[in-house]
């Protein structure tokens, strides 16, 4: 069977309602990429689980130095990982459509 990601963003600093959804999908993903406002360093955020961790930084994340996106394989994919305010996303999605291309 394939790898499993669980993807997830604005947590906004609420550390709480993480630790629950890590614990419920404990050892059963493969990877977790975050698409920005962690809100708190990716150290910490690396220590809650145990797999690989993929970030890009969100309009809040002001205070941890980390790329604005990432490119993550997955099998023969290419996800680009990003938090979207970049790219008018409430607006349109052709900026980020021609981004990922």
């Amino acid at each position: 069977m394939g790898e499993k990601y669980l993807v997830i963003s604005d947590n906004h600093g609420n550390i709480h309602n993480m630790k629950r959804v890590f614990q419920k999908f404990e050892g059963r993903i493969n990877g977790l990429i975050h698409c920005g406002d962690l809100e708190f360093g990716p150290d910490t955020l690396a220590e809650m689980v145990d797999c690989p961790v993929y970030l890009a930084t969100g309009n809040c994340d002001h205070f941890f130095d980390q790329e604005p996106e990432t490119l993550v394989s997955i099998g023969s994919h290419t996800a680009l990982v990003t938090h979207g305010h970049r790219y008018d996303i409430g607006w349109t999605n052709e900026l980020i459509l021609y981004r990922a291309q």
